[in-house]
């Protein structure tokens, strides 16, 4: 008999545990939290001043509720280096440089040329893309015939534009 109700109430326990996400005893996980949106006036006239932001005064404001954890008053170097270079990969416009054949006509006949990449955006937020800021201007040679009294063929130096700098724009 003893050994009977053991296991009865054991049973009980054990029937009433497997339920208690039913009863709502425990919190159950949810990617749909109940945040509240902060709606703020843009008008820096309403931002804290500097003799607001006392430091001190505002963790003895905030008691046990300040979680290191999860809160900062500052980032820290790495973060902010980490940051910085997150943004920057995002938004540098590098110049992707390739050989160009101009053919037999042109003297060097190879030229680097550069363009913008463009496959993404440069912007956060997303919209603008990388487009050419600055270019140099090389000196080659053309071979130019003119038929004029008899075919007169000779090299003459002309300006070649080649791209050295992109930025982000729109």
């Amino acid at each position: 008999v003893t050994i009977y109700a053991l296991v009865v109430l054991l049973g009980l326990r054990l029937e009433q545990g497997a339920c208690q996400h039913y009863l709502h005893i425990r919190p159950a996980p949810s990617d749909n939290l109940p945040l509240v949106d902060l709606i703020e006036h843009p008008d820096p006239i309403f931002d804290p001043k500097e003799k607001d932001l006392n430091e001190t005064l505002l963790r003895n404001l905030m008691g046990g509720h300040f979680d290191p954890n999860f809160m900062a008053i500052s980032l820290s170097k790495k973060l902010r280096r980490k940051l910085q270079m997150w943004l920057w990969s995002q938004t540098f416009c590098p110049v992707l440089y390739t050989w160009n054949d101009l053919g037999s006509r042109f003297w060097p006949r190879y030229v680097k040329v550069g363009s913008c990449y463009s496959k993404r955006s440069c912007s956060v937020p997303e919209g603008m893309v990388c487009k050419p800021a600055k270019s140099v201007h090389l000196t080659i040679l053309r071979w130019r015939c003119q038929r004029r009294g008899g075919q007169r063929c000779t090299w003459i130096p002309i300006q070649y534009p080649i791209i050295s700098e992109c930025k982000c724009s729109c």
